[in-house]
């Protein structure tokens, strides 16, 4: 008897990025995008950009007045296009429940590493996708 054939799944990209991790609140997120679906979107968000931001790292916390407009164009092409062409996910961690030197070996670190798995593991259950995971750049010890 034969086996059927078994469609492949799209392969999609998972991004990852914390906010600070010195708040008691640390917030991971993911942004999920089909590979099919990575060009057409980032030529959006490039173009959602100009003239202001070229070639900057968008700050959050640095927002000045004219680089507004380009900040408001960027989220409003990540609201408008999300549906079917990307997802996003997070997960909310109160720092001050975490208990490191039971779990961690006493390591934030290793904590850190575990939450960012848990996120991945999440997007994993929801999509049923092969993934590419990329998470921030971190300078640690």
């Amino acid at each position: 008897m034969a086996l059927p054939i078994l469609a492949s799944p799209e392969i999609a990209d998972i991004y990852i990025d914390e906010s600070s991790t010195q708040l008691r609140y640390l917030v991971l997120g993911a942004i999920i995008i089909p590979c099919s679906n990575y060009d057409g979107f980032i030529d959006l968000l490039r173009i959602a950009r100009l003239p202001e931001l070229p070639h900057n790292e968008m700050k959050w916390v640095k927002v000045s007045r004219t680089k507004l407009p380009a900040y408001v164009r960027f989220v409003d092409v990540f609201f408008n296009h999300r549906r079917g062409i990307i997802d996003f996910h997070s997960v909310v961690i109160d720092r001050s429940r975490q208990k490191h030197e039971i779990f961690n070996q006493g390591s934030r670190e290793i904590g850190f590493n575990k939450e960012v798995y848990q996120l991945a593991l999440k997007c994993g259950r929801l999509h049923p996708n092969i993934f590419h995971v990329y998470p921030d750049r971190r300078e640690t010890n």
